[in-house]
C-alpha cells in the first residue's frame, strides 16, 4: 500500500480527504499512481496531465517514471502562494514595487539627485 497526501483543490476534489490509500502491485511508477487517481478522481487526474498539479515522491519532486515502492508516501500538490503583504488592494502596483522612485540612487545608478 501507498498513501497518496492531498491538499486544497484536490483535497477538495477527494471529498475532503487529506489522504487516500492505494495498493500497488511490484514495479510500479508515478504514471501508474496517476492512473489509479484518474479512474477515482478524473478531475484530480486532469489536473495532473495539464501539470495544474505536482506529484512528489518521499517529499521530492517526482516524473511519471519514477519508481513508487510498498510503504511510499506520495503527495499531490496543488498552486501555492505565500509571502508577505504586497498583493492587490494594498495600495502598491507591481510597477512602484518593480521601479526605484524617480530621483533615487537606484535609478541613478547610485547617484542622487
Amino acid at each position: 500500500m501507498i498513501t497518496v497526501r492531498l491538499f486544497g483543490m484536490t483535497k477538495s476534489l477527494a471529498d475532503n480527504q487529506s489522504s487516500l490509500t492505494l495498493a500497488l502491485g511490484k514495479n510500479q511508477s508515478v504514471k501508474n499512481v496517476i492512473e489509479l487517481v484518474n479512474k477515482r478522481y478524473p478531475k484530480i487526474g486532469e489536473l495532473i496531465y495539464q501539470k495544474k498539479v505536482l506529484v512528489s515522491v518521499n517529499q521530492e519532486i517526482a516524473h511519471a517514471d519514477t519508481k513508487v515502492q510498498e510503504g511510499d508516501e506520495v503527495a499531490l500538490l496543488p498552486p501555492f502562494a505565500g509571502g508577505t503583504a504586497g498583493g492587490p488592494g494594498d495600495g502598491a502596483s507591481r510597477e512602484s514595487i518593480a521601479k526605484p522612485p524617480v530621483g533615487s540612487a537606484d535609478e541613478n545608478h547610485g547617484e542622487v539627485e
